[in-house]
């Protein structure tokens, strides 16, 4: 994993960030389009923090992601479910721990080694009223993050003979067709929680590994823990709530051509590499730089 800092000198103000680059050397994916892939996620300047709801149950699972459809490069995050009462919690855990290092810049939140932030969001699922508040990251050099509310969706699930052991757990297949995706699940009636991961809902037990078709998400638990932890939810004064439609609308055009969507039409980023000092510079305009884009949900 590289890990880079990168000055980005705009014509109207300076931001100093982290990110990630899959070259560094100037290579381009597309004719004279240079990409991050991973595209940078900042972490969450953290103003506040509201305590919800406790959990009865922490799941980790193991991401595999792939974010740009071209190059198919895979790499790995990890998601966390905390499972409470009232609501449900999944969220990237090195975001998390990225967010809370720009706290106290204490080691112990860094990414672990082979792990990127890959997963962009906070998902708060409230099982009182079945609304979920989507808390995405923009891919921007500022920490921002837009916000939606949207009723928690129905599945309808294609349930197979077929079973498996996971974590010592009997697991039962179940297939589902979502915003533009196929997914399998594997689900354990042992833990008689709904679903659990990310907005799947509807199945009499937990997920313990779910993928889609094409291979680009994957996600295999590796711990159940049943713990007692608070759920909390983080606002950031950057903040900003949309619908649905209008913040999906506009995730797509801040991957697709961010500096024309952000605060320049131009700017210069010095790519500094921790172990290898300077590499060398790039000057960015709206016609040769983006983002891959590959979301869970592509409807």
């Amino acid at each position: 994993m590289k890990r880079l800092i990168f000055l980005c000198i705009f014509l109207s103000s300076l931001s100093l960030g982290k990110s990630y680059a899959q070259s560094i050397e100037g290579d381009y994916l597309y004719p004279e389009i240079f990409r991050f892939n991973p595209p940078p996620l900042n972490p969450v300047v953290i103003q506040d923090s509201l305590w919800i709801d406790d959990s009865y149950l922490r799941v980790t699972y193991d991401a595999t992601i792939i974010t740009d459809t071209v190059s198919r490069v895979l790499f790995k995050d990890r998601m966390i479910v905390l499972c409470g009462n009232h609501y449900f919690l999944s969220f990237g855990e090195n975001l998390w721990l990225e967010s809370h290092y720009t706290i106290n810049e204490d080691p112990k939140y860094l990414c672990a080694k082979g792990e990127e932030s890959i997963i962009p969001f906070f998902l708060l699922r409230n099982l009182q009223n079945n609304l979920l508040t989507n808390m995405v990251s923009e891919p921007s050099w500022i920490n921002r993050r837009t916000i939606y509310i949207e009723p928690t969706p129905p599945f309808f699930w294609n349930f197979s003979e077929e079973s498996k052991e996971l974590l010592g757990y009997t697991c039962y297949k179940a297939e589902t067709l979502f915003r533009g995706r196929a997914w399998t699940v594997w689900f354990t009636t042992d833990v008689p929680v709904d679903c659990g991961l990310w907005k799947f809902s509807g199945l009499p037990g937990l997920i313990l590994e779910a993928s889609d078709s094409s291979g680009e998400y994957i996600f295999s638990v590796v711990g159940i823990e049943s713990i007692n932890e608070g759920i909390y939810i983080y606002s950031s004064a950057w903040d900003r709530q949309m619908e649905r439609k209008d913040a999906r609308n506009f995730e797509a055009k801040l991957y697709k051509n961010p500096l024309a969507n952000g605060f320049s039409s131009v700017s210069t980023m010095r790519f500094i590499d921790r172990n290898h000092g300077l590499h060398g510079n790039e000057i960015f305009n709206a016609d040769n730089l983006t983002f891959p884009y590959n979301p869970m949900e592509l409807e």
